[in-house]
């Protein structure tokens, strides 16, 4: 008897994982519009909705009758089953999937009592388990204690409104026979005979004028060249902290990657070493906005140094900086964020990236630092309408 393991939609974890798992979806409300999570609301769009702002969203509990759809399912493939759910204390997704479970002998279910990732961590753990024999029953009690270890951080950073137009810069990059997602139409290869499913756009009509027949223009594939930032986060540490600007920092930078998304410009992320993370480089080729915007979430500079007299002692921001490098054909420009442009001189990460494709952000408005285009974050954020 195989053991499936069943989430709410709510759950975070890599797809991969997810896509081993049965999803019972919950409902989301934007106003007084609703959506099935996951089914008719995908990340993209809930993440878009976030960004423009107006209602912020709410969410229905799935139903036992939902709940009681995917167990039927697994009843009839002779297979047991865990239910981990989002935390009761949150939302009645776990009273609902209890009320199911009453009909049936081998469905477990399990309060996470965390939500998003917390549960995520639970579910991955169960997949493991599940995977090695373990049975229903003794999977079920055993993540009851292993969920004690798992500690519930709030969705962070906030979104924000901000302008993207100063990264839509500079990222097409024509390349013969690349596979492009779009096609240069001031730039044309070739031509080839006229096919029906033509539009006029695609028409060679000088050559029709002159009397040959109908043909069709080939276009110049171009390939969208990605946007790198890579953030100082030891920049807002010392010698006197700016938590609160490091905090609108992230805002800004995370709502900046959710409008990127949705203009279809791939991202890329670089934070220097932290409290509990290493350094981490996330190449825009393999690095989704989920997985960019749950890096700056987990981002904690690291504890202060104090010298003799208490004064904080400012440390060296340390990047990985092997990957970083080895995407540079493929990014359009870096940008790097910083408090100031006071620890500038010591990066020498800057000695291998000149002002030909990298700018600087500064929250702290400043003189621009040497070569380099130097912008304000306050500039990035949507100014209000008046009147």
């Amino acid at each position: 008897m195989k053991v499936q393991i069943i989430v709410d939609s709510t759950v975070d974890m890599p797809e991969h994982s997810r896509s081993a798992c049965r999803v019972v979806p919950l409902t989301v409300h934007f106003g007084e519009e609703s959506f099935i999570d996951g089914v008719t609301l995908n990340k993209q769009d809930f993440y878009r909705r976030l960004a423009e702002g107006g209602a912020l969203p709410t969410t229905s509990q799935a139903t036992p009758a939902a709940f009681q759809s995917v167990f039927d399912e697994v009843t009839r493939a002779g297979d047991s089953a865990v239910v981990i759910t989002l935390a009761s204390q949150f939302s009645g997704t776990y009273q609902s999937a209890c009320i199911a479970a009453e009909d049936y002998e081998n469905i477990y279910v399990v309060d996470s009592r965390t939500a998003a990732i917390g549960s995520g961590i639970l579910a991955e753990y169960a997949l493991r388990c599940a995977e090695q024999g373990m049975e229903a029953g003794a999977l079920a009690a055993l993540l009851e204690k292993k969920r004690e270890d798992v500690r519930l951080f709030a969705v962070y950073p906030k979104l924000v409104k901000v302008r993207p137009d100063i990264f839509l810069r500079n990222l097409w990059n024509a390349e013969t026979g690349a596979r492009g997602v779009m096609e240069d139409p001031t730039v044309i290869r070739s031509t080839r005979d006229y096919l029906t499913t033509d539009s006029p756009r695609q028409i060679n009509w000088r050559l029709l004028a002159r009397g040959l027949p109908l043909t069709g223009n080939v276009y110049e594939s171009i390939l969208p060249r990605s946007v790198h930032f890579l953030l100082d986060g030891e920049s807002f540490s010392g010698p006197e902290p700016h938590p609160e600007a490091l905090e609108e920092t992230l805002s800004i930078l995370a709502s900046e990657l959710v409008r990127l998304d949705q203009a279809k410009v791939r991202c890329g992320l670089s934070l220097c070493k932290g409290s509990a993370s290493p350094a981490v480089t996330l190449p825009a080729a393999t690095a989704g906005t989920e997985e960019l915007l749950c890096a700056l979430a987990a981002y904690d500079p690291l504890p202060e140094k104090l010298d003799e007299a208490g004064n904080v002692i400012p440390q060296a921001s340390r990047f990985d900086t092997g990957p970083l490098l080895e995407a540079g054909p493929s990014v359009g420009r870096y940008y790097y964020i910083t408090y100031d442009t006071a620890p500038l001189p010591a990066q020498t990460l800057l000695h291998h990236l000149d002002h030909t494709c990298l700018s600087v952000l500064t929250y702290r408005e400043t003189t621009p630092y040497g070569e380099f285009e130097t912008v304000p974050l306050c500039h990035l954020k949507e100014e209000k309408a008046h009147g």
